[in-house]
């Protein structure tokens, strides 16, 4: 198990990672504070649209599936980078 847990991070570690933008911070942030305390996609989006998406060029989303598409997205970025940096292993 541990050779594969090897594989895969050393694959992540060497493939070309874009940093998480504000944006992608601010959203993977935002998603996951609002589904943990169990507010359903669309109720998220919406509030995501009064609130913060204001601030961003494409910051507005009008699909649910897009809403939750750059949502899972950024998580993965801005998980990926934490990975990177060594913030979960110390």
């Amino acid at each position: 198990m541990a050779s594969v847990y090897q594989q895969a991070r050393d694959k992540l570690l060497r493939t070309r990672q874009r940093l998480p933008s504000e944006k992608h911070l601010r959203l993977a942030l935002f998603a996951a504070h609002k589904r943990r305390e169990g507010l359903q996609w669309e109720a998220i989006m919406k509030e995501w649209n009064r609130e913060l998406a204001v601030h961003f060029r494409s910051g507005r989303y009008s699909e649910v599936r897009n809403f939750i598409r750059d949502a899972g997205t950024a998580q993965r970025r801005v998980l990926e980078a934490a990975m990177r940096a060594g913030a979960l292993w110390g």
